[in-house]
């Protein structure tokens, strides 16, 4: 989110979510002997397949539909996948890593048990590589992010903020399982330049590793339905994490050319 956008929120919203992510920028061939030509005819129908792919993850004919198994770490939520009403994960912890706002244990401070534990490890290799790293924003409710879109609405318009945040019940932050991260110092708490510091490009090479992915990468908004955002992270099991991660695809994409085992609904 860009900072000069977001300052007039109340002080209530930016209390609530500090740092908050914003998660959503919803945006037949002729028969030839011509190599040339051929080459060109399949370059022409491999892009119109990959727009076709992308149109199918960005509009999803079946409209927005529930996820069943909610509490399956590989779950996919996004704009299309929502939360059962009143869904809250059962095994919140306050995992052990320093938050920019302190020691509190609160609401924004928890995570389900394995992401937790998976993050202490990972606050704990970055550490010793000199990368000291600080949670901003994780486990956020349905009734919060009620708040948080309400205020972003009233703030630049539905429109707009379906570009950065989520409609309540689609906010993978209701998962327990998302965490936005900073480094010791706060700088670029859930904004736009974070990738340029030392922490942010290290989580992008790194966080795989402990069963993180980037959710949201940069120019994949009319795949994800969200601008990119450098700090948000979604836990997703380190052998998933990995196949995503090597794969170069987002979450929706890797869900749609690999279904086997991905929870969509």
């Amino acid at each position: 989110m860009k900072t000069e956008k977001r300052i007039i929120v109340g002080t209530t919203l930016l209390l609530l979510a500090l740092g908050g992510c914003s998660a959503a920028k919803t945006e037949t061939a002729k028969p030839t002997t011509n190599n040339v030509a051929v080459s060109e005819e399949k370059s022409t129908t491999d892009s119109t397949e990959k727009k076709k792919v992308e149109a199918t993850v960005v509009l999803n004919t079946e409209g927005v539909v529930t996820i069943k198994e909610p509490e399956r770490i590989n779950a996919l939520v996004n704009k299309h996948n929502k939360f059962p009403d009143g869904y809250t994960p059962t095994d919140l912890v306050h995992p052990d890593v320093p938050f920019v706002f302190g020691e509190q244990v609160v609401e924004r401070s928890m995570l389900r048990q394995e992401a937790a534990t998976h993050l202490e490890t990972m606050f704990a290799a970055a550490k010793k590589q000199a990368i000291h790293l600080s949670g901003v924003s994780a486990f956020r409710s349905y009734d919060t992010q009620v708040s948080i879109f309400d205020g972003y609405v009233q703030q630049d318009g539905k429109e707009k903020a379906l570009t950065y945040s989520a409609l309540p019940g689609t906010s993978e932050h209701q998962s327990g399982l998302a965490i936005d991260i900073s480094n010791a110092a706060g700088e670029f708490a859930a904004e736009q330049g974070f990738e340029t510091t030392a922490e942010g490009k290290w989580l992008a090479k790194e966080s795989y590793k402990y069963g993180y992915i980037l959710r949201f990468p940069e120019g994949k908004d009319a795949i994800t339905g969200y601008e990119y955002e450098s700090w948000h992270f979604r836990y997703i099991g380190q052998s998933l994490a990995k196949k995503v991660f090597d794969s170069g695809l987002t979450y929706e994409e890797y869900a749609m050319k690999y279904p086997d085992g991905i929870v969509k609904y």
